[in-house]
Parts: structure tokens; C-alpha cells; sequence
């Protein structure tokens, strides 16, 4: 890493104490990457589902790009210590709030049914998985489907756990 990086390995100790440090900062950069890129995306004034659609598309295509990083990052987090455990698991509950807080902004508009406080949690859970499954089971997903075949099922998967609040 230091050779990569052009310091020598004295100067990459004044920046990082341990392995298990350059393995969190890993873990710290695939989150402000999937952060930047769904919050630009949240970034426009529309409401309702294109907003919906389009930062869920936004999210599984990172999902995709960095699915070897995401695979990593899950792989080598229960070898953290406990206080980059612990940061590690936040930042991936900060993803998932990024679906819950845009939930509950789109709550009851454009046309986006009233969301009870359950069904926003579940469904940002959701949402954040549904992304992630494309890193672990992608040797199987994409020999049936690209990304946008599964992005497109997934988001009408997750309109449908949305929409089914109307009831009949």
C-alpha cells in the first residue's frame, strides 16, 4: 500500500496504526462513495416515485461498480476492532437512513401514498439490501439479468410493498 500510494512505510504509519486501520478506511471510502452518489441524485426537485426510482437505480448501479469492494468490506469487518466495527456497521445504517429519510419526505407526495413509520423502516431496509444482494449473488444474477433487468424488477418489488398500503 505504501509503495502504491509513492510513501515510504514510516510515513504510511503516521497515518494508519494497523492493518486493521487501512482495512476501515476501506470500508470508510465504499460509503462515502455510495453516499455521493445517491445524495446527488436526491439532489433534484422532483417528488413522488421518479424521485423514488431514480435513487434506487442510482444505488444498485454503485452497488454494481463496487460490488467487489462491498464483498470486501462485509468479508473483513468482523476482524475490525470494536470501535471500527461499530463505525462500520453506523455507516451502513447511514445508507440505509438516506432510503428512510427520502421515504419519509415522499410520504404522501406526488403520488406516493402516506407511509406509516413501519413500512418506511422496512422498506429503506429493504432497499438497502435488495442493492447489496447484487454484490453477494451476482455469479448467479447476472447469468438471468444485467443490472438494469434487476434494478427494474427490484424497484417494481419495492413500489409494490409501497403501493400495497393503499389496500384494495
Amino acid at each position: 500500500i505504501a509503495k502504491e500510494a509513492g510513501f515510504s512505510i514510516g510515513s504510511l504509519y503516521e497515518y494508519v496504526g494497523s492493518k486493521e486501520d487501512v482495512l476501515y478506511l476501506v470500508c470508510e471510502a465504499i460509503h462515502i462513495e455510495v453516499n455521493k452518489a445517491v445524495e446527488e441524485t436526491l439532489s433534484c426537485s422532483e417528488q413522488g416515485t421518479k424521485t423514488l426510482t431514480e435513487a434506487i437505480r442510482e444505488f444498485f448501479l454503485v452497488c454494481e461498480r463496487m460490488n467487489d469492494h462491498i464483498l470486501l468490506m462485509y468479508h473483513v469487518t468482523q476482524f475490525l476492532p470494536g470501535k471500527w466495527k461499530k463505525k462500520v456497521l453506523e455507516n451502513e445504517l447511514g445508507i440505509t437512513d438516506i432510503f428512510i429519510n427520502l421515504l419519509t419526505r415522499l410520504s404522501g407526495k406526488g403520488d406516493i401514498p402516506v407511509l406509516d413509520s413501519k413500512t418506511i423502516f422496512l422498506v429503506g431496509h429493504n432497499i438497502s439490501v435488495l442493492g447489496q444482494m447484487w454484490a453477494f449473488r451476482r455469479w448467479i444474477l447476472a447469468k438471468n439479468f444485467s443490472i438494469h433487468e434487476y434494478s427494474d424488477l427490484q424497484t417494481h418489488f419495492i413500489l409494490g410493498l409501497i403501493f400495497q398500503q393503499q389496500g384494495p
